[in-house]
């Protein structure tokens, strides 16, 4: 036999290195993949407090369909329906509320008075200013208070449309700011 045959003990020591280091990124590869694994299914996994708004003291969904409690609060006709969505903005709930279109009555004209109120209203569905004062029909009963099939309410001589343009009261005399 040759020497160089002959397994040394100098031969030994280097070839244990070798598998220690092989062994030990084996050891490193499976540590890091299990805790990947781990985070993926456990950490990563989305807070279902988080889906979740506090609203008078309840936790309720981050949307739902609205409720009769949710119309009455904030003035939505018992008619229709719709999604209320709460948003957490700096520790405030801020609601969006979504009416299903399907569920609106028909506006014909698009003046925010359905095709019913403009029947009681004695106004015409298919105009949005039935009296031609520029000021359209739901404006009117919603916000001005004012007759929508009178062009001038309050019989002064000017029109709706001008007294509001001007600042000056529809429904009588004085200013806007003075109009109750």
């Amino acid at each position: 036999m040759t020497q160089q045959n002959i397994p040394s003990e100098q031969n030994e020591q280097k070839q244990k290195p070798i598998y220690l280091w092989f062994l030990m990124g084996l050891l490193v590869l499976a540590l890091l993949g299990g805790g990947g694994y781990l985070y993926y299914k456990y950490a990563n996994k989305p807070n279902d407090n988080a889906n979740k708004a506090n609203v008078n003291g309840a936790v309720v969904a981050e949307k739902h369909l609205l409720t009769a409690e949710d119309k009455e609060q904030y003035g939505i006709q018992a008619n229709l329906n719709g999604e209320i969505t709460y948003t957490n903005v700096n520790g405030t709930l801020i609601p969006s509320i979504v009416i299903d279109p399907n569920s609106r009555p028909l506006d014909t004209d698009g003046d925010r008075l359905s095709d019913e109120e403009e029947a009681t209203q004695k106004t015409d569905p298919n105009n949005p200013d039935t009296d031609g004062d520029l000021i359209y029909d739901g404006d009117e009963v919603l916000v001005w208070k004012t007759d929508p099939a009178k062009a001038d309410t309050d019989e002064d001589g000017f029109d709706d449309g001008a007294e509001v343009k001007g600042g000056y009261n529809p429904l009588g005399t004085g200013l806007l700011n003075t109009a109750q």
